[in-house]
Order: structure tokens, then C-alpha cells, then sequence
């Protein structure tokens, strides 16, 4: 059975673990806080608090969740302010990179790092360009992805 770890089991993470574990999947979430994990607890897959931003935590899990064929990066900055987006999605990129090399690793980022704003259609290649400082932050993330072949989605909330 195919297993996946979804680091970040909030609003999207959620939802998507719950259709992996439909579809036969052997799931994992982390979840930043103890609140969450415990709200999560009647899940059919366990939940655990693990803060991908902090290094440690994710070292200290890494091991116990290895043999994941998938990893889904969607924590949330819960609107947080340009330092939280670098500790969740820099760090966070970062750490689960650094301890889950074999899986592949999908990375759920904005499409507020796109110019466009007249709802047309964009894609990787559509330019990108933002005056916020936190999509910026998202932009520089992508980078440490693509270098090592990993993936990026932009879901719209449209």
C-alpha cells in the first residue's frame, strides 16, 4: 500500500489526507500545534504536532515516518507576517527536504506570486512578479524545489 505523510493537516491538508486515506493510502499528518492534532484524533490515520519549521522536530519524526513514497508540504502561515511565511514555508521546505530525500515531495505554495490579477489563465510559465514581501518569500522557496525535481502547486481559492 502506497503511504504519504501530508505536513501540514489544516484546512487543504486535511482534505487531502482524508481523499489519500479513501483511496487506500496509508496516511500520516503533522499538525503545528497540540490543539489541532488533538481536534484531529478521530481521524482514521494518526495526526501528530510536528512544526516543520523547527529542524529538530522534523529530525525527530523524519525517522519514524520513513518509507512515505509521497510528502505533501501545505502547512499554513495561518496569514502570518513575512517571518512566519520564511520559518513555514523556507524552513519548512528546507527541513523536510533535508530529512525526506527519496519520496517525492509536493509543494503547495500561492498563486499570489503571479503578476496577473484579471483572472486569466497561469501557468509555470506566466510571469511572476509581486510587491508583498511574502510572496516573495513563496518565490524564493520554489527554487530549492525545482532544483531538485520536485513539485509545486498553486491552488486558487477561486
Amino acid at each position: 500500500m502506497p503511504r504519504i505523510l501530508i505536513a501540514g493537516c489544516g484546512y487543504i491538508g486535511q482534505a487531502a489526507a482524508d481523499l489519500f486515506h479513501a483511496a487506500g493510502w496509508v496516511v500520516e499528518g503533522w499538525t503545528r500545534s497540540t490543539e489541532s492534532a488533538a481536534s484531529l484524533s478521530a481521524k482514521p490515520y494518526p495526526v501528530r504536532e510536528v512544526d516543520v519549521s523547527q529542524a529538530d522536530q522534523v529530525a525527530e519524526y523524519g525517522p519514524a515516518a520513513a518509507g512515505f513514497d509521497e510528502v505533501v508540504h501545505c502547512a499554513s502561515s495561518s496569514g502570518g507576517d513575512p517571518e512566519m511565511y520564511r520559518r513555514v514555508y523556507l524552513d519548512g521546505a528546507r527541513n523536510l527536504l533535508e530529512t525526506f530525500r527519496g519520496p517525492k515531495l509536493l509543494f503547495t505554495s500561492s498563486t499570489s506570486v503571479y503578476a496577473q490579477r484579471d483572472g486569466s489563465w497561469v501557468t509555470e510559465e506566466s510571469e511572476t512578479y509581486s510587491m508583498r514581501e511574502t510572496s516573495r518569500i513563496l518565490l524564493d522557496t520554489y527554487p530549492s524545489r525545482r532544483a531538485t525535481g520536485r513539485i509545486v502547486s498553486r491552488p486558487d481559492g477561486k
